[in-house]
């Protein structure tokens, strides 16, 4: 027999793990994958997430935009990101409309440094 979701215990389990997967919250629940996503669109709750990274310096930041600002325009640049990480990340995470969600990651992990 089917279960009715509670809207209010549904949202409550959205702000605790933002970044589930609809099977994982399906499993809580006790139902379908299609119902919790019907229930996520009468709620409003939609997938998003902005990522930030733990090193992050708003100062360093700054003075790099004012750098690159002053460069020419008409030249091309190219920035070589070489600390890209293959640490397991969930892009997503659902919140009510509105609502941003913010997923901190490390730039490198300690299975990406060498020695």
């Amino acid at each position: 027999m089917a279960q009715k979701i509670d809207p209010a215990k549904l949202v409550a389990y959205f702000e605790e793990n933002p970044d589930s997967y609809l099977f994982e919250v399906a499993e809580v629940f006790g139902c379908s994958i299609n119902a919790i996503s019907e229930a996520k669109r009468r709620l409003k709750i939609t997938r998003k997430k902005t990522k930030r990274y733990v090193e992050r310096c708003e100062d360093k930041r700054e003075v790099f935009h004012k750098l690159i600002g002053s460069l020419p325009k008409n030249r091309l640049y190219y920035i070589d990101e070489c600390g890209i990480d293959t640490y397991v990340y969930r892009e997503h995470a659902y919140a009510p409309r509105g609502t941003k969600v913010y997923g901190m990651s490390a730039a490198k992990s300690s299975s990406a440094q060498t020695s």
